[in-house]
């Protein structure tokens, strides 16, 4: 895998100043929305005030010198800390501008043919990064976006000047300097990566990519400790694939082979289909004394190895292969699309997505903006037709046929529904947000209360905090167990009193609020 991490960029910490005119649509569980007049908490859009672009898992540049620690091209995990605004940083577009004009050349649409060659390729993306920037040519992310694209097209030093730009006009623009530290860490001056990469984290601690970079830089230079310091706890938040394979590499430096174990185990539970961190289990699996199980995962890395299509020649770019320089594209209409929503222009970013969608057939990022757009303007059909995308080139993750079943839920088809969060429960029968999803749902609609009330009490097993018992108690309510809900909802308040959406339930179930409760009607949203 080769150049994707310079086209992928971080989150960024909850908290940030959002613009209301600015739109943005990611994934959300337990949003309230009603179905046959009763609310329900399932799993919807939210519409965020416009955001930064979050990131996909990266893999290494096409010029890092080790090539063992590539992040598997078809692993994008979503995001899922809040996005700030795309313009809360300085140097974005003031509260009061309006949006510029609508571009005057449009993207290619989905179903046009796609590149055929790497210099069809190249004009296709260079057209629609040129049309970006003139469109907005004072816009931070815009430029951030051609300095990307140069990089991408080896004029490293191109890319260098715009980021060290777009330094000057916002000292902490956290994608200037993880592009830095990008560049930085490709030609080999891992000291330099460092410290690009720490100034990164500080700006934005929720960056992925900037502890990525980091962690990779501090093992080149032989520093394993700081390397497990940057990722352990972060990861814990934001689990990745990559960043498992990156803490493997520091436990073994550090001859930490137990735990080294488990990091490499903790990343082929994010991609089962993550060969290089088969590899390396096997390694460890070797050195710790478990043959048999050393030898599974070296038949495992060996059956994935033989999947990987071979490098086409001919390639100007790099190392590249054609099939990684269309993810590349994606990735950087994907990004573009992110731009042109917060700036007001929803139909070009979704015009970007599904032209991603198209040039990269494993892509996640461009397909859940797609279909987030499109729930949020009611077109169900289409959305259900892209969860069923997701859900074929990323089947592990549950939120894909939850979303389903919120998509169902909105369009008034209960029965499909209740459909999608059975499979769902079945797929994943120790996953705790499935059966919150069900149980919510099923004690909303009033039917099958007692699957609702096992599938809460699963969920406070595995969690007990005050909130899964308000969940609890809503369930047993709903089912007409008063004596069960009046238990639940006392330790629901016993663990958080003061959350107010258990003293809504409270309000539900009683009719009025408990001792100190909010009487305001927004101060708690439904259950």
């Amino acid at each position: 895998m080769k150049e994707r991490q310079n086209m992928q960029k971080g989150n960024s910490p909850p908290g940030v100043v959002r613009r209301k005119r600015e739109r943005s649509c990611r994934l959300e569980l337990w949003r309230t929305v009603v179905l046959a007049g009763v609310p329900l908490a399932l799993f919807a859009v939210s519409t965020t005030s416009g955001c930064r672009r979050p990131e996909s898992e990266p893999s290494p540049a096409a010029a890092a010198p080790r090539p063992s620690s590539p992040t598997p091209a078809s692993e994008q995990a979503s995001a899922t800390l809040p996005l700030p605004a795309l313009s809360s940083m300085p140097g974005g577009t003031p509260a009061a501008e309006a949006s510029p004009a609508t571009p005057a050349v449009e993207p290619p649409p989905a179903d046009e043919s796609l590149p055929q060659s790497t210099a069809e390729l190249i004009a296709e993306v260079r057209a629609v990064v040129e049309e970006l920037v003139q469109w907005s040519p004072d816009n931070l992310d815009c430029l951030e976006m051609k300095a990307r694209f140069l990089d991408w097209l080896g004029k490293s030093e191109e890319a260098e000047q715009i980021w060290r730009q777009c330094l000057e006009r916002e000292p902490r623009y956290v994608h200037a300097y993880v592009g830095l530290a990008s560049v930085a860490a490709k030609r080999g001056r891992y000291a330099e990566a460092i410290e690009f990469a720490r100034q990164a984290v500080a700006a934005d601690p929720y960056s992925f990519r900037a502890r990525d970079i980091l962690a990779e830089a501090l093992l080149n230079e032989n520093r394993p400790q700081e390397a497990v310091d940057a990722l352990v706890d972060f990861l814990k938040l934001d689990p990745r694939a990559h960043g498992f394979f990156l803490l493997g590499r520091a436990y073994t430096l550090l001859e930490d082979l137990a735990r080294a174990r488990g990091a490499y185990e903790d990343a082929l539970r994010v991609y089962p289909d993550y060969a290089e961190a088969c590899y390396a289990l096997a390694r460890v699996c070797l050195r710790l004394g478990d043959r048999t199980a050393s030898q599974e995962h070296l038949a495992r890395y060996q059956t994935l190895m033989k999947r990987r299509d071979p490098h086409e020649q001919g390639m100007e770019m790099g190392r590249d292969d054609f099939k990684e320089m269309k993810i590349n594209a994606a990735i950087i209409y994907t990004d573009s699309g992110r731009i042109y929503l917060a700036r007001g222009l929803p139909r070009i970013a979704e015009r970007l997505w599904l032209r991603a969608a198209a040039l990269d057939p494993s892509g996640v990022p461009a397909r859940e903006l797609a279909a987030g757009l499109m729930m949020e303007e009611g077109r169900w059909a289409e959305a259900l037709r892209l969860f069923d995308e997701l859900l074929r080139v990323d089947p592990s993750n549950p939120r894909w046929m939850l979303a389903q079943a919120q998509a169902y839920a909105l369009a008034k088809r209960p029965d499909d529904a209740k459909t999608a969060l059975a499979e769902a429960c079945r797929r994943w029968p120790e996953r705790p947000e499935v059966h919150a999803a069900r149980a919510r749902f099923l004690a909303a609609l009033g039917e099958d209360l007692d699957e609702a009330v096992r599938s809460a009490q699963f969920v406070v097993e595995r969690h007990p905090t005050g909130l899964n018992y308000a969940l609890l108690a809503w369930t047993k309510f709903r089912q007409g167990d008063a004596p069960g809900a009046d238990e639940a909802l006392r330790k629901a308040l016993e663990l958080d009193p003061e959350n107010p959406e258990i003293r809504r339930v409270s309000v539900t179930i009683h009719g009025s609020a408990p001792p100190g409760a909010a009487t305001h009607p927004d101060a708690a949203p439904n259950p």
